[in-house]
């Protein structure tokens, strides 16, 4: 493209496996985060999304939410990963992660918009929609482009160390190998890469990538505090998406090794646990002190229902969208080195990190007695996103890179 064509003029194409309006969890927040910094640098923006059973959503409420200069074609499709599904997925090349987003009914609009319009940029919207790459080109001449929302087999690497079923671990080790193999492959690919977080991009560079790769953290679209509740409800809160693993595995490990501790150090402390899809089997914390609360309609409202946030994530690689988010309106927060990789905070400045469970404790607990203290961490940390985490700058720095490929 040439260096001196107005933004107005570009097009963009979006393929994800998730409905980003209105979002519901990271990886929508993420895909709404890309959205939002085309949109605001005067882009036109057209989605394919699948929209799956297990995060089926309402096509009128979509439209509803979808802000104008987007367009947003629904494909209905099931996804759902069941036991028998991975074991018979050992026998495909595709690894069981991507394969199960690989359907026809994404192909066939693919082949019919592509046909009817030009785009000046295609984007695929994480490792899921990499198979699509081969059949794009078919069709178009766009420079094909992934957006690495972090490096998938990291996650599952973790989430193997700290899985203590034999068969699961078994199996998650046949498939990591897989899943491996198959993501350096597509990288490589790939026309430009958008990484969420630097340590992907130099993941990537030491694997010997050679592509125009860049990083393009996700945004916020904040732009003035948000008012803290006279009175919170809740000591803690947490928000997290908690069908998916790595969030079940650490919030185990909150329960099994922070909680006690908290409750030695301060007793009676109270903590709210929310999030859509809540798994039967996480309501047993349910007490007096312990509140699971499932989904919940406005998510910053209920953060800051707390005092102040954890996150306590064993398992992860990119960025914690929802890290962006708590920051933006101020909220103080303690979490795991794992939960705030991707992102240049400071500990003790922006946010509070802890691995061990008795500091993660001693921690918390230092907050809560000191709300002058936790106050001062809100602000520094709300201050630092709104100076480098807006959709309009991210976006801007987006179109300078794809001006150069």
């Amino acid at each position: 493209m040439p260096a001196s064509k107005p933004a107005l003029s570009v097009k963009v194409l979006l393929l994800a496996n998730k409905v980003p309006y209105p979002p519901f969890d990271g990886s929508s927040l993420a895909i709404r985060s890309m959205v939002e910094a085309y949109r605001l640098n005067e882009v036109a923006v057209r989605l394919l999304v699948l929209n799956t059973n297990k995060h089926h959503r309402d096509p009128a409420t979509v439209r509803r939410n979808t802000p104008p200069g987007v367009e947003i074609d629904l494909l209905p499709v099931r996804t759902r990963p069941t036991a028998l599904g991975a074991l018979l997925n050992l026998a495909n090349p595709l690894p069981y992660h991507v394969s199960r987003f690989y359907k026809p009914i994404l192909k066939r609009a693919l082949r019919s918009l592509l046909k009817a319009e030009t785009f000046d940029y295609i984007q695929l919207e994480g490792l899921a929609m990499a198979p699509y790459a081969a059949y794009i080109r078919r069709y178009s001449q766009a420079p094909v482009l992934l957006r690495a929302h972090n490096i998938e087999h990291h996650i599952w690497e973790r989430h193997q160390a700290h899985e203590k079923n034999f068969l699961r671990r078994l199996y998650l080790q046949l498939e990591n190998t897989r899943l491996r193999r198959y993501e350096k492959k597509q990288l490589q690919a790939m026309d430009g890469l958008l990484f969420i977080a630097a340590p992907d991009r130099d993941w990537f560079r030491a694997q010997g990538g050679k592509q125009p790769a860049a990083v393009f953290p996700c945004g916020t679209d904040a732009s003035a505090p948000k008012q803290t509740p006279s009175a919170p409800s809740y000591d803690i809160t947490y928000l997290a998406s908690l069908d998916w693993l790595p969030n079940q595995q650490g919030m185990q490990w909150f329960m099994d090794q922070v909680w006690p501790r908290l409750q030695t150090l301060r007793p009676g402390t109270t903590m709210a646990l929310a999030g859509q899809r809540m798994p039967e089997h996480l309501r047993r914390w349910q007490s007096s002190l312990f509140h699971v609360l499932g989904a919940v309609k406005d998510g910053p409202g209920f953060i800051q229902e707390g005092l102040l946030t954890v996150v306590p994530l064993l398992a992860g690689s990119g960025m914690r969208v929802k890290l962006i988010e708590n920051l933006a309106i101020g909220q103080p927060m303690v979490v795991t080195p794992q939960a705030a990789e991707g992102l240049p905070l400071q500990n003790g400045e922006h946010l509070l990190i802890e691995q061990e469970p008795e500091a993660f404790a001693r921690a918390t607990v230092q907050l809560l007695k000191q709300p002058a203290e936790a106050s001062v961490l809100g602000q520094t940390g709300q201050s630092w996103v709104l100076r480098h985490y807006q959709h309009a700058q991210i976006g801007k720095r987006l179109l300078d890179f794809l001006q150069k490929l």
